[in-house]
């Protein structure tokens, strides 16, 4: 480690005097247009693997119910269902698989205008407006593989026969709630007032008691587990960082190049930051163009680990259908009375009742 500045100095004119010109320029553009097929080819295997719209369900005045029924909880008082209220609930049991339908569906949409926007940015000369959707992608990626990382190990070898199946789901339910709907903004304050009448403390997200905490946590967490899978996508995040924000990235990607002086008779030396506006070519100081050719190959191996995510994801909904489907069955049979053979399954599957989870009762309300 540098003891001093002169020291740190003569170590980076060191590292730079080694490095190649031509071949760091060559493995920049290398590794940008991997970058680039790897993003088209995300593109195209999400317009074949995920659909580009999910009609997501929700059943109004449940949500009340339930933190009615937490608040008789905690009060210690006894909760009593009526038939339609137990209806009411076995639907929303169902919640959980139609919001694990609609992440991928909503991620791939959100990841396809990134990508695109990555793409057209550096095909049009503007790469520094590429950087902060590649970084934005980062985000989305690590938010999939934390769905998949939390998600999977609960429903992978769930009997659905057994009353686990239902706490299973439960559990997956809150760890999509918060992929799906996590934030730190009070979105009701905005409605109500107008931006100048509001402060710092009523814009900021308050959680519901006896509901799931939906304040999202930061991103770094789950950018630094993703990197178990995609080693250095940690690092690449914070380079890009670097640019999103008004930082010393703004200064390095203006600067083109550098002008050594000769040495006067005292020693020194000037050193001359050519700093100018660039259209087209990708123009960086010597050692950013190392730097930057590194984060891109990092940021095209995550490419591969994204659709990956998204093949798990779909093998984790494919066992949480069951779960499902499983305890559909059985919540209709207890509650039968409370359901007419032409409802809408609550399993999700767009069926009705009595050609889907039902088929095999009698004795349905009439």
């Amino acid at each position: 480690m540098p003891k001093n500045y002169n020291e740190a100095k003569s170590v980076l004119e060191d590292a730079i005097a080694k490095i190649d010109p031509v071949e760091a320029k060559a493995d920049l553009h290398d590794n940008l247009n991997l970058l680039k097929a790897n993003l088209v080819n995300v593109c195209n295997w999400l317009d074949r693997n995920v659909p580009r719209e999910y009609r997501l369900r929700s059943v109004s005045g449940v949500l009340e119910k339930q933190l009615e029924v937490y608040n008789r909880q905690s009060a210690g008082k006894p909760v009593v269902l009526s038939a339609l209220e137990a209806r009411e609930g076995i639907y929303e049991q169902a919640r959980t698989l139609h919001q694990l339908r609609a992440f991928p569906v909503v991620n791939s949409i959100v990841v396809r205008n990134f990508a695109s926007d990555v793409i057209s940015a550096c095909e049009s000369g503007r790469f520094l407006a590429a950087l902060p959707s590649l970084r934005a992608f980062i985000e989305r990626a690590s938010l999939l593989n934390t769905l998949v990382r939390e998600v999977s190990p609960i429903v992978s070898g769930v009997d659905t026969k057994k009353p686990l199946a239902i706490s299973a789901l439960h559990k997956v339910g809150e760890v999509v709630a918060r992929a799906l709907y996590s934030t730190r903004v009070n979105w009701s304050s905005l409605l109500e007032k107008d931006p100048k009448d509001i402060n710092k403390k009523d814009l900021k997200f308050d959680p519901i008691a006896g509901a799931i905490d939906l304040t999202a946590e930061t991103i770094l967490n789950q950018i630094d587990k993703l990197g178990n899978a995609v080693p250095g996508i940690r690092v690449a995040y914070e380079v890009l960082c670097e640019f999103a924000h008004p930082n010393y990235g703004d200064l390095i990607f203006a600067t083109s190049t550098y002008e050594e002086g000769e040495s006067d008779w005292c020693g020194m030396r000037v050193r001359t930051r050519i700093i100018g506006l660039r259209v087209g070519e990708i123009e960086l100081p010597i050692e950013y163009t190392i730097v930057f050719g590194k984060v891109l190959k990092v940021c095209a191996e995550l490419s591969q680990q994204f659709i990956s995510d998204h093949r798990a994801l779909a093998k984790a909904t494919a066992a949480a259908e069951q779960m499902v489907r499983s305890y559909m069955r059985s919540a209709i049979k207890r509650n039968r009375d409370a359901f007419r053979k032409s409802d809408r399954c609550p399993c999700g599957s767009e069926k009705y009742v009595g050609s889907c989870c039902g088929r095999l009762l009698s004795g349905f309300a009439r």
